[in-house]
């Protein structure tokens, strides 16, 4: 059995307003807030991430460290090692410059 289902303009724009609403506000952020300059991101706010976020963020210093070094295979020993500096190194200097820091102990 099928039903013809006329979406009148009211219901329309109220579906329409409530994707909008839900799209624009994940958790209560603005998409800006979540925006970082890789080169400024401090120590700090790396460490107050929260699990997926803090992992996806390290993973993104690796691969923009291997990148401008051009590198094509990695190790996955010892991205897990510089990692554990990183973390190690950040808690001891919080204004540190994250990637500055991942650069010491990077491939």
């Amino acid at each position: 059995m099928t039903r013809n289902l006329k979406l009148t303009p009211v219901i329309l724009t109220s579906a329409i307003l409530t994707l909008l609403f839900i799209a624009t506000v994940p958790g209560g952020a603005s998409a800006a807030d979540d925006t970082k300059n890789v080169t400024e991101l401090e120590c700090k706010a790396v460490m107050r991430l929260d699990g997926e976020d803090r992992t996806a963020t390290i993973a993104f210093l690796h691969g923009y460290i291997a990148g401008q070094k051009g590198l094509k295979v990695i190790d996955i020993a010892k991205l897990s090692e510089a990692t554990d500096k990183l973390v190690d190194d950040c808690l001891d200097h919080p204004t540190a410059k994250a990637l500055d820091v991942l650069m010491k102990y990077a491939q």
